[in-house]
């Protein structure tokens, strides 16, 4: 029915074959980080044995049909979180992860509920114990490599960031990840490094904005002098003048100076 689209029925008849297996998880009685679940009492330790124990049970008489445990209750979490209940899908995939703690597919979709709770050190978390499992998974690489950079982590989103590049030098994404360490550095004043991201950025796009921020990093760096002379010939463009002339204009208040007479500083790195 799920593949067939009559989603509305397939949801109603996997929740009601969810309640039917007799597998409660109650997740709150369990020490949890999604990869890793300690047991908080003796009792509960034997409950989950026993579940586990039923579990194996019912893919080998195969109770499921086409599906196993595992794809059955992910099919239900994708559910879920089509229809924007990111709780009840958490609690599926955690059924999952539970007596599977390296199911890839469950660990990516517990992340995305984690984005869109907006708890995203959990998602980047889940993330990087899924990237052990899968090594060469580069969709997951760079979700952390984005994400750490959104939450400004910028020294483990460097780190990745870094890795990625060196790893996957084709990949479609190199060019937002060139973005997104060529900030960093510039945040780091690591100058010289950012301004080869961006000449290369520049070199592939012809875009002027990185014109416009290797001129706010000699700025930055104190290469006045180069900076005024970018932002010079931008400022006669159509689209991108308007932003080259009110840097100019900052600069010249900031410095107090008339910017024709700047003098050719050397760079500092």
């Amino acid at each position: 029915l799920y593949e067939e689209g009559h989603i509305d029925e397939a949801f109603k008849m996997l929740r009601a074959a969810d309640k039917l297996e007799g597998i409660e998880i109650n997740i709150n009685e369990y020490v949890t980080n999604d990869s890793e679940f300690e047991f908080t009492s003796p009792s509960l330790r034997r409950r989950f044995y026993g579940h586990k124990q039923k579990v194996s049970k019912m893919n080998e008489m195969d109770i499921y049909g086409n599906f196993n445990f595992n794809k059955f209750h992910y099919t239900l979490a994708q559910m879920f979180f089509e229809k924007n209940w990111p709780r009840s899908c958490r609690q599926q995939c955690r059924k999952i992860l539970i007596f599977d703690n390296q199911d890839v597919s469950a660990l990516l979709l517990i992340s995305k509920v984690y984005r869109r709770l907006k708890e995203d050190d959990k998602a980047i978390r889940v993330l990087e114990y899924a990237l052990k499992l899968d090594e060469d998974n580069e969709d997951i690489f760079f979700s952390i490599c984005s994400m750490s950079y959104r939450i400004k982590d910028y020294l483990k989103s460097k780190r990745y960031l870094e890795q990625f590049l060196k790893k996957y030098p084709d990949s479609e994404n190199r060019n937002d990840a060139k973005i997104m360490l060529s900030e960093i550095y510039f945040e780091f004043s690591i100058y010289d490094k950012a301004e080869e991201l961006l000449k290369e950025l520049y070199k592939i796009s012809n875009d002027d904005i990185y014109q416009i921020r290797i001129a706010e990093l000699y700025i930055k760096s104190g290469a006045t002098a180069e900076a005024v002379k970018i932002l010079n010939r931008l400022s006669k463009k159509k689209d991108i003048g308007y932003h080259a002339r009110i840097i100019l204009a900052n600069l010249a208040i900031k410095q107090g100076l008339s910017l024709i007479h700047i003098s050719e500083p050397t760079r500092p790195y």
